[in-house]
């Protein structure tokens, strides 16, 4: 009755798994039966009948999700600390948040070891430690989470809380990108293009034109910018305007300052349609 997904915090800017309601289809009979299962004392039940108050918007899923945590279990225990992070039903509390969550790592839950690594790096109910933040994310990467091995990117591409290495981050960036991650495949075309760690416009493009095939706009932009100039693809003003047309109608900028340029034929912002001539490739 809830999926999990990936949201921002409105408070750090972090993102973080956490519940989200997406339908009301238990009747007030399946309600009333799911409730007399809880009042059982199956922590299972507990959970079921907490993620209906949940879907319906009531804050009382807050004690039955405490309930079947207190009772042992390990999903209930996660979806306490969703609630408790972002002040779903009660009161923010980052501090209680990390305990269950914690609590509910015996699980093996992968959302648990993704916002412990979040909350390690960030500070969010426990001491700011980055190194911790990796081990945590490294655990939820072993079981399958491709955010994880991107987040591990990000935090040794900033030097959050860790030594800041661009070979490190390339290393995680290139798993995730390889799994399908846009912003993963978009932080690496971004190194090979800038030579952060080995300059090439081949792989750039490579990695910016899947990451763009996905609808990252930033990729879009930034791919134009290597048509216009040839740059480790043939050039090419067509492709280009069509990938910062594009950009512009979802809100990018820059991509509407590009265009107005090559509209204008201003030479420092690409070569016009008459002017396109063989790639140039590194």
């Amino acid at each position: 009755m809830t999926e999990v997904r990936l949201e921002r915090d409105p408070c750090t800017g972090e993102t973080l798994y956490r519940l989200t309601a997406v339908r009301q289809d238990a009747s007030d009979r399946d309600a009333e039966e799911m409730r007399a299962a809880a009042e059982s004392g199956d922590p299972e039940a507990m959970c079921r009948y907490a993620e209906t108050l949940y879907d319906r918007g009531d804050p009382e899923s807050v004690r039955w999700f405490r309930r079947a945590a207190e009772a042992g279990d390990g999903y209930s225990c996660w979806c306490l600390a969703s609630c408790l992070l972002f002040g779903d039903g009660t009161d923010r509390d980052p501090g209680e948040a990390v305990t269950w969550l914690l609590k509910a790592a015996g699980s093996y839950y992968i959302p648990v070891f993704y916002d412990l690594g979040v909350c390690a790096r960030a500070g969010l109910g426990t001491p700011t430690d980055g190194e911790a933040a990796v081990r945590w994310f490294k655990k939820a990467a072993e079981r399958g989470n491709t955010d994880a091995l991107y987040e591990i990117g990000r935090t040794y591409e900033q030097g959050l809380g860790v030594g800041r290495s661009c070979w490190e981050a390339s290393i995680w960036y290139g798993l995730a990108a390889q799994k399908g991650h846009t912003l993963a495949q978009h932080a690496l075309a971004v190194f090979y293009e800038e030579g952060r760690v080995e300059k090439s416009y081949r792989k750039a493009v490579k990695w910016y034109t899947l990451a763009a095939e996905s609808g990252h706009v930033p990729s879009q932009t930034r791919l134009a910018h290597l048509y216009l100039h040839g740059l480790g693809v043939a050039r090419s003003a067509e492709r280009a305007v069509a990938l910062l047309t594009n950009a512009a109608m979802n809100g990018d900028s820059g991509a509407k300052d590009a265009l107005m340029h090559i509209r204008r034929g201003d030479s420092d912002h690409g070569a016009g349609p008459g002017q396109i001539t063989g790639p140039e490739e590194v």
